[in-house]
């Protein structure tokens, strides 16, 4: 979840809600994922290979999909929650 997708924290009652959904609690910056992207590119990880790095707060690991296109979380599970409503 990145500040950049979905504007700046607290925009909408729906950004705050999936905000509090993702596991580590705030959204993601963008020199976190820059951090991976030079690990990835770096000597350091010279014997990965046909890996994906999930960049998430914990999203993959802890929410669901549905067949709508929402996702629902352990956290949040009596809410489904849309792009559009953001």
């Amino acid at each position: 979840m990145m500040r950049t997708m979905y504007g700046p924290p607290g925009v909408s009652d729906a950004s705050k809600a999936i905000v509090g959904a993702v596991p580590m609690k705030r959204y993601g910056e963008a020199e976190e994922v820059a951090k991976v992207v030079l690990f990835l590119l770096g000597a350091e990880s010279s014997y990965c290979t046909g890996s994906v790095v999930v960049v998430d707060g914990g999203m993959t690991a802890c929410c669901t999909v549905t067949k709508q296109g929402a996702f629902v979380s352990p956290i949040n599970s009596n809410k489904e929650f849309h792009s559009q409503d953001m």
